[in-house]
């Protein structure tokens, strides 16, 4: 692990991405890396598959999204700006038609001669010039037909002509004079809205004489029908949903416009736009940004210096970006499939692992609750088949040594009864049988008699019967046997008492584990003073388990001074056998489990109480209390 965190150290301070601190020498500076140890592999894959399919699918979305966007939008842009341009060429070109009409009109020998002295000229003069002017005009009729009105005045103001189709008032008269007299020499363009309540875009000169040019003879006002010159000069111009084209003058007036939502003869209703129009006039063709009626356009205009108006287009950003909207859906429907693809493809590379693990981690929890008959059995051939087929391998092995083990403890236990049986004292043979001799010599009595058989009975039950395990009941009798021969031997020096519970006496136990407790509690609980001695034996049942207590009130010991409260009392030297209480608690645990056992009290002048923990187990057909 040090290891690692000098390599990680070293690649992070050479790469620069990273300043090392001093922790990172120890394993919990590698704060990421056990925060993923602490994630389940199967989370950790699919976090790892999701970013590594995420990331790329991202940056290429977003850079081919806007390397498109980009593109459309600088596409668009010429398109509209070849078709501005394209749109002023037809506006100059249909412009130029009613100019020519004025310079043939202006020009005409007729107005020049009479135009002058029309105050002089009778009625039938006048008359006479009306008729010839609509001869003229007759001539033309391509060009009269967008033409709403056709009026001349003299310099003084009265009217020297009207073609009589459409009229305006004299407001409009006067500033479509006082424009032409400012506009000199270009004609001046207004809009107007007639009598008969039409736009109209209005064309006036100032009709000077042709022999001076210094001279003014009079005005010249064409209306041309707005909604028809429209038609004619953009009608089948489009750029696109939602875009507008219209014409303001210099004044910032709305002369024309296709959109009807733009009132014409009025300033354009957003005052933003014209002065961006004119803080942008740098050349013939500009572009901006702009938002008008709460959404973002763009807006492109030209200048016509012939006529002194703003040629503006307003296209609608969400349209520039509608065909960018429509792949960036196509990228992100893809994006998604792909990262389903991907996510879909994890699962199946991430259980194809972590399924073969967690029925690893499943095996190996019922191996720990000491289920040995588990096998994880997968028959693939990868790592982790081989990984399983080695744990289903050691398991058998394990299987098979813990088998083995039982065994030898069955047969390590089979020869300590063995030889536990055949144990039996010299030295205890040798005072038993001596007190017996000694004492059949000095009084003939029965105790001679009960001491033998005492003897005959525990020898049988101790050598002659094999069962490992006996009643409660039938283990009192080996006590009682055994309590008998040791009287003859004490005498009086103890007394026996009995508190067994009834339904204690069917428990089975380990075949001589209560003598040794006994026989300790006679041969060392015997007092100097020659006091006679309570041995107490008693039982207490419980749920699942029951206690057995030995207890005396004899001279005791010092179990502080014992290292091993369970080894203490070796001395094998006048006792039936070498088995000691050490013994019988290994017994117990060998038995039943670590669980049950035995646990000794005792203190100098007050006595020794040894408790002994059993399972409680039947003969099949005892019923239990």
């Amino acid at each position: 692990m040090q290891n690692l965190s000098e390599f990680i150290k070293k690649t992070f301070k050479y790469i620069g991405i990273y300043k090392i601190k001093n922790s990172f020498s120890h394993p919990k500076g590698l704060k990421v890396i056990f925060y993923l140890r602490n994630l389940r592999i199967q989370t950790r894959l699919i976090i790892a598959f999701t970013i590594i399919s995420l990331i790329p699918l991202t940056i290429i979305g977003l850079f081919s999204y806007y390397q498109y966007s980009n593109s459309i939008k600088n596409k668009l842009s010429k398109s509209s700006y070849q078709l501005l341009e394209q749109l002023d060429k037809n506006i100059s070109t249909e412009i130029e038609k009613y100019e020519n009409l004025c310079d043939q009109l202006s020009l005409d020998t007729l107005i020049q001669e009479n135009l002058p002295r029309y105050n002089m000229l009778d009625d039938i003069k006048k008359g006479t010039i009306v008729k010839e002017i609509n001869d003229l005009l007759g001539e033309k009729r391509l060009v009269n037909r967008y033409i709403d009105n056709i009026s001349i005045y003299t310099d003084s103001g009265e009217q020297f002509y009207d073609l009589g189709y459409d009229s305006f008032n004299n407001d409009y008269i006067n500033q479509f004079t006082e424009g032409a007299k400012r506009n000199i020499p270009l004609d001046y363009w207004a809009s107007a809205r007639s009598r008969r309540d039409l736009n109209s875009i209005v064309i006036c000169r100032s009709i000077n004489s042709i022999t001076d040019s210094s001279s003014r003879l009079g005005y010249m006002f064409i209306s041309i029908d707005e909604q028809e010159f429209s038609k004619n000069a953009y009608d089948n111009v489009d750029m696109g949903k939602g875009s507008a084209i219209f014409i303001i003058s210099e004044e910032g007036i709305v002369l024309s416009s296709i959109d009807s939502s733009i009132e014409k003869g009025k300033k354009y209703p957003d005052p933003e736009l014209f002065e961006y129009i004119q803080a942008n006039q740098k050349g013939n063709l500009y572009t901006f940004t702009l938002d008008l009626a709460g959404e973002q356009n763009q807006v492109l205009f030209i200048y016509n210096s012939r006529t002194k108006w703003y040629i503006a287009a307003t296209i609608l950003i969400s349209y520039i970006d509608a065909e960018a909207s429509k792949i960036k859906t196509s990228i992100i429907f893809l994006a998604i499939l792909c990262l389903i693809f991907s996510v879909a493809f994890s699962l199946i590379i991430t259980i194809s692992i972590a399924v073969p693990i967690k029925n690893m981690v499943k095996t190996a929890g019922k191996i720990s609750e000491g289920d040995l008959g588990v096998r994880i059995q997968d028959k693939y051939n990868d790592e982790m088949g081989y990984l399983s087929n080695k744990f289903d391998s050691m398991v058998t092995q394990m299987g098979e040594l813990i088998k083995r083990t039982n065994e030898d403890q069955k047969k390590k236990r089979e020869l300590e009864l063995n030889m536990l049986q055949a144990q039996i004292n010299p030295h205890f043979l040798f005072n038993t049988l001596n007190t017996l001799k000694w004492t059949a010599l000095m009084s003939r009595v029965p105790t001679v008699s009960e001491g033998i058989g005492a003897l005959a009975n525990l020898l049988r039950n101790t050598i002659i019967n094999k069962n490992e395990l006996i009643t409660l009941k039938e283990e009192f009798i080996n006590i009682e046997n055994y309590l008998t021969i040791q009287k003859i031997r004490y005498a009086d020096s103890f007394n026996v008492i009995y508190d067994i519970e009834e339904c204690a006496k069917n428990n089975l136990i380990i075949k001589f584990i209560l003598q040794p407790i006994v026989e300790n509690a006679i041969i060392h609980g015997v007092s100097e003073n020659n006091r006679q001695i309570n041995i107490k034996i008693s039982t207490h049942s419980f749920d699942e388990y029951f206690e057995i207590e030995i207890s005396d009130d004899g001279k005791g010991f010092d179990l502080s001074a014992i290292k091993d409260r369970n080894m203490v009392l070796r001395d094998n030297e006048g006792k039936l056998s070498g088995i000691g209480m050490n013994n019988v608690r290994d017994r117990i645990i060998l038995h039943f489990g670590d669980k049950f056992g035995q646990t000794i009290k005792s203190s100098i002048g007050e006595g020794t109480q040894v408790v002994m923990r059993l399972p409680v187990i039947k003969k099949p057909g005892d019923e239990a209390c």
